[in-house]
């Protein structure tokens, strides 16, 4: 059963993404610092708060793809309850076409496995769904299980119900597309502009070595150089959040 609310790394991706957020940080402290031992000390941090920063983004295209996915789990959905058979046995049919789209360790193979073994012990699909929606935290997802639920207790058109959601998540999945277009000259920008204060110091420091001395192994520019990466970390978080994509 698989916690949508979080992530936990494989040893390989941690090593993967640990070592290359602490290469990044090290490369970075190196340039505001000029201290090999600082950085080297302060490469380990980094490296961990790296892993938290990028948790948040797996977990959050973990849980957009389930929902592209379980769009096309509805459709399938819909061909075995139009074909008349009953929800639970369209469970087990959308199974099947799901394994023809997807592979093996794909999120949706998982969870349709999980429920079939679960409809075994006789749990109802609703109660099964529902429990997806709450643990996946996919609106789309939460909305399907509670009408489900509902539909089971008062007779709705279940047929009509999953159109409509894999409707909206369709929707939703344009609309994204549109939005990233729109905003990918303005990703160009943020990117071009998060490289530009970097290129300059290491500019400076390649081409006129002692320009930039005073901010070195000192105090006073020390504390400078702290303030400047502090803001432009702070600027490199807040231009990652306005461009976030949010559904």
């Amino acid at each position: 059963m698989i916690k949508y609310d979080r992530y936990d790394y494989t040893r390989a991706e941690r090593c993967k993404y640990g070592v290359g957020g602490g290469a990044v940080g090290f490369l970075l402290l190196l340039l505001f610092y000029n201290n090999l031992l600082l950085c080297a000390v302060l490469a380990v941090p980094s490296g961990v708060m790296f892993l938290k920063y990028y948790r948040k983004r797996l977990i959050e295209k973990r849980r957009w793809e389930l929902t592209v996915q379980f769009k096309d789990a509805m459709e399938s959905l819909v061909a075995a309850l139009a074909a008349g058979y009953s929800l639970e046995n369209s469970i087990r049919e959308a199974k099947k076409d799901l394994g023809l789209m997807y592979t093996e360790g794909d999120i949706i193979l998982r969870e349709f496995d999980y429920m079939t073994q679960r409809m075994e012990l006789n749990i109802p699909v609703e109660t099964l769904m529902r429990d997806l929606g709450t643990r996946s935290g996919s609106e789309d997802i939460i909305t399907f299980g509670e009408i489900l639920v509902t539909s089971k207790r008062t007779g709705g058109n279940l047929v009509r119900i999953m159109r409509q959601t894999a409707a909206n998540i369709t929707e939703k999945m344009e609309i994204r597309r549109e939005i990233e277009t729109v905003i990918s000259g303005k990703k160009m920008e943020a990117g071009c502009m998060t490289a530009v204060p970097l290129l300059m110091i290491g500019y400076l420091r390649v081409f006129s070595p002692g320009f930039l001395d005073p901010l070195y192994n000192n105090a006073m520019g020390a504390g400078i150089m702290t303030v400047a990466l502090a803001v432009y970390l702070i600027s490199f978080l807040w231009g990652q959040k306005i461009m976030e994509i949010d559904f």
